[in-house]
């Protein structure tokens, strides 16, 4: 090897160790949280849930964000669809309600010179739900495939999943139809490349982190749950099921939803598909909590509550 050539692989070598080494470092701290997480008492673990998950997760975004634009990624003017989505009526407390995701993205856009062509929504769904269980998204990837957008943005990568399988999942499905990702505080997010495969790792190590703070918040619910069941009240967390509602932590029917999971049943019990079921209750003014029209995969899963 020449001299030049000498040189330049170890200008290569170089740019490739402070995501490699920072890589290294947080997957370090990762395994540290969870050791200490299991040790902690649930107090303690209540009082400490929330930052050594984020502060690992932030320095993670940095170093996504640090090697897609070293990369040369920076594209503008293009028109995208902003993908809004809340799991729980506390997720709005907290700081990531729909109005706060969309003035961030509308931010975002203008500093970047894109274009919000469209807005798609989903409340009250978990991210760890596929594509059939979310119709915003459903119609954001739709957007993409159609032409009618160029690619999706959300406020943050967790906002599109909570789980590392239906995140890459998701971006294959929009990369497949020619689409473009952006969350707010990464930029693009970056593909597979197969001359830096550290794209791939960062990008799924921040998946990693937003399925962790997800299994941990669901285990701190859980203990509070059977701590209400214990004390005699509903201990189901989140919205009761479709038909039902809340009263003094006591579970009792709600009649105009009743009607709508009465009529499903009749219909089912016809022969009629989810997905004909789903248009007629919408045409009939039957509405799901927080959508404008029924998907097929809630009404399955409405419907299997009955039996």
């Amino acid at each position: 090897m020449n001299v030049p050539a000498r040189r330049a692989h170890r200008r290569r070598a170089g740019s490739r160790r402070p995501a490699i080494r920072g890589a290294g470092l947080l997957a370090g701290a990762a395994v540290s949280l969870v050791v200490a997480d299991a040790r902690l008492s649930p107090s303690l673990r209540d009082v400490t849930r929330s930052s050594p998950v984020t502060s690992l997760s932030t320095g993670l975004i940095s170093q996504v964000k640090a090697r897609t634009l070293q990369r040369g990624h920076g594209r503008t003017n293009m028109k995208l669809v902003a993908y809004l989505r809340v799991s729980t009526d506390r997720q709005a407390e907290e700081g990531l309600g729909l109005d706060v995701q969309a003035r961030g993205i509308r931010r975002w856009d203008h500093v970047n010179g894109h274009r919000i062509a469209m807005v798609t929504r989903d409340e009250g769904v978990s991210g760890s739900n596929g594509i059939d269980g979310r119709i915003g998204l459903h119609d954001a990837l739709a957007a993409v495939r159609h032409g009618t957008t160029d690619g999706v943005v959300v406020y943050r990568l967790d906002r599109l999943a909570r789980k590392l399988t239906v995140q890459e999942a998701t971006l294959a499905k929009l990369w497949d139809t020619g689409g473009t990702a952006f969350a707010v505080d990464i930029g693009e997010v970056p593909r597979d490349d197969p001359d830096d495969p550290m794209k791939t790792a960062l990008r799924q190590m921040v998946g990693v982190f937003a399925q962790l703070e997800r299994g941990m918040i669901a285990a701190r619910l859980r203990s509070g749950r059977l701590l209400k069941a214990e004390r005699g009240g509903y201990a189901g967390f989140g919205a009761p099921p479709y038909g039902t509602h809340s009263v003094d932590g006591e579970l009792v029917v709600d009649p105009s939803e009743q009607e709508a999971v009465e009529r499903a049943v009749t219909l089912r019990s016809s022969g009629a598909s989810l997905r004909a079921i789903a248009e007629m209750l919408t045409a009939e003014g039957y509405l799901p909590r927080r959508a404008d029209r029924w998907h097929p995969e809630t009404l399955r899963r409405m419907l299997a509550r009955t039996r």
